[in-house]
């Protein structure tokens, strides 16, 4: 029954993703056709506007990672699973971008380079223990009721790659409104549990530095809409979280937004010459 289910919720989204990316080539279409119908060779009266490039990827984002059913509910899932939100949070540096823009306002396909840390912190007094020499249910947990907790987390670093179509909206010599939705590959590594605990012998620190049978490359859907050089995002998994042989089906999501941008409206004005001989606009 589950599986069914789950089959169903896989198609729908995939049908609505399919819708999305349809509206936006028709949205991409009209502005192309109103960047040419606006062009300095069609129409004289137009002023010609050199400075489109406009990317809205670099910077550093704040979001918050959850492990969660299909649905994203992560109180649907095993209950040792079960996350302290409030202490769960990630941080990601994007630090390389390339626009390929379509319109003079900078709606086009952009790439680049991003690394992120996660935390993932536990609700319960859990220790993640992992099997690689059993065929099936590798990762389980072991109940420490005596261990008062100060972290008990889950961490890892990763590398992220966007392909992501942007619709700019406005002129680019200005703050736009903007939308964005595509994919964004991962290469997780760096993966390992943090404890610091008290108990009736003292205190302690526990690292434990292996996989956990989380699944080393990933891709996930991910849309964004922001204001100026800000953003809000939220990535939806394209694959479990871990393994298949590792346990059940199991997903994980973020929401976040941008809190500090490495290329400020004032810095692309002062710097628009350099800008547009750089990217050769």
């Amino acid at each position: 029954m589950f599986k069914n289910e789950n089959h169903a919720l896989l198609f729908v989204i995939r049908k609505m993703t399919k819708n999305a990316i349809l509206i936006a080539v028709c949205i991409l279409v009209s502005q192309l056709i109103s960047a040419q119908e606006n062009s300095p060779e069609t129409n004289p009266i137009c002023e010609k506007r050199n400075f489109s490039n406009q990317t809205h990827w670099n910077g550093m984002d704040l979001f918050i990672p959850w492990l969660g059913d299909i649905d994203g509910n992560n109180a649907k899932i095993s209950p040792w699973l079960e996350q302290n939100m409030n202490k769960s949070a990630g941080v990601r540096i994007n630090f390389i971008e390339k626009k390929f823009a379509f319109t003079k306002n900078g709606t086009g396909i952009y790439t680049g380079l991003g690394y992120s840390l996660e935390s993932y912190a536990w609700n319960k007094n859990i220790q993640l223990k992992y099997n690689d020499a059993t065929a099936t249910n590798m990762l389980t947990y072991s109940y420490q009721p005596d261990n008062d907790f100060k972290k008990n987390e889950l961490r890892l670093s990763k590398l992220t790659v966007p392909l992501m179509l942007e619709l700019n909206f406005g002129s680019a010599d200005k703050p736009q409104f903007h939308v964005s939705a595509g994919l964004l590959g991962h290469w997780r590594f760096g993966i390992k549990t943090y404890q610091s605990y008290h108990n009736q012998f003292g205190d302690f620190e526990v690292k434990n530095k292996t996989d956990f049978g989380i699944r080393s490359f990933a891709s996930d859907l991910s849309a964004s809409i922001g204001y100026g050089r800000t953003k809000a995002f939220v990535t939806i998994p394209m694959q479990t979280f871990f393994k298949s042989n590792a346990t059940g089906p199991i997903y994980n999501f973020s929401a976040g937004f941008t809190v500090l941008p490495f290329d400020s409206n004032d810095r692309i004005e002062k710097k628009k010459d350099e800008l547009m001989k750089r990217w050769k606009i």
